[in-house]
């Protein structure tokens, strides 16, 4: 089970959860909370930087 913690940034939900003692942070919450794109920004970040997980929410993954 993940559990999922919501932090507040410039009245913007980042969904985060702690990973083998590390905090992960959701690319497209921290995006929108820069008004950034995640698929155009995500493109370049460096890949190791970078790692993909599944959360699960009420429609789903």
């Amino acid at each position: 089970m993940n559990n999922i913690t919501i932090f507040n940034f410039k009245q913007n939900q980042v969904r985060t959860q702690v990973i083998n003692g590390e905090p992960w942070f959701c690319l497209a919450d921290c995006m929108n909370g820069l008004e950034l794109k995640a698929k155009t920004t995500k493109m370049r970040l460096d890949e190791k930087g970078v790692r993909k997980t599944y959360t699960l929410t009420k429609g789903g993954q």
